[in-house]
């Protein structure tokens, strides 16, 4: 028998995956360890980890929600 998704179940799952994503994007770039020496803002950040500071922002959003 076929499984009957419900949009809101096919919201979840979709989404997990874009969670796990941007977890595994953060791992990747040393995210969480220059975070581990102390705050500091996206543009910082971008700058310690070689990144684009909207890019880091738009990231730092997505983990923190």
């Amino acid at each position: 028998m076929a499984t009957v998704w419900h949009p809101g179940e096919l919201l979840s799952c979709s989404s997990a995956y874009w969670r796990g994503c941007a977890l595994q994007s953060a791992v990747r770039l040393g995210v969480f360890t220059e975070l581990a020496a102390g705050s500091c803002s996206a543009a910082e950040l971008a700058e310690k980890i070689g990144s684009e500071a909207r890019a880091t922002g738009l990231l730092m959003d997505g983990l923190s929600a």
